[in-house]
């Protein structure tokens, strides 16, 4: 049940993208389709107000596949693993699905800036003394970067992205501000 409230937008957004590619031949339709990767690092913010010694950066890597809806929209969907805040007693790590609208403005050659904006289902766990201490969250995430086109198949991206509210009642609550690079595939 809790998966259908996230896939429900997904599903929503896909659907609303299709009549763009249905007015398309099929040979061109599959154009619109990309997948990538990123990876980078995550500074959890507000995670370690209380700790002596706490490291609240970590690594981060994820996975997307998207739809170009025209030179100027996309839709992606996401997985991210935000890596973990470690602190003497006790460490938190996460990760979650994220479905996402891009827009991007070409500023030179093949040189682009997008804005990013979505929503997130972030499941966040305990270890150490917050052992059995788990959140899910929903929320927004926003964020901007540059993308330059290699060809016409390959696209390199760096990106800020930042996640509002992970954790909860159970273990410290904080945002997650992400800084990647990444590259994407496009099926042309």
């Amino acid at each position: 049940m809790k998966a259908m409230k996230f896939l429900l937008p997904a599903a929503i957004a896909l659907s609303l993208a299709a009549p763009a590619s249905a007015q398309e031949s099929t040979s061109t339709a599959a154009s619109h389709y990309y997948v990538g990767a990123s990876a980078g690092q995550g500074h959890w913010r507000s995670m370690c107000q209380n700790a002596p010694s706490c490291d609240d950066t970590n690594t981060t890597v994820a996975a997307f596949a998207g739809y170009r809806i025209n030179p100027m929209f996309s839709a992606e969907l996401g997985f991210r693993n935000y890596g973990m805040v470690h602190a003497s007693t006790a460490s938190v790590k996460g990760k979650g699905w994220e479905i996402d609208g891009l827009a991007s403005w070409p500023v030179v050659g093949d040189l682009s800036v997008f804005g990013k904006l979505g929503i997130f289902r972030g499941v966040v766990k305990g270890d150490g003394t917050l052992t059995g201490a788990k959140e899910t969250n929903y929320g927004p995430t926003y964020g901007v970067g540059v993308q330059y086109d290699i060809n016409k198949n390959i696209a390199l991206r760096g990106e800020w992205q930042a996640y509002s509210g992970l954790g909860g009642s159970t273990l410290p609550k904080g945002d997650l501000d992400t800084l990647n690079v990444g590259a994407l595939w496009r099926f042309q």
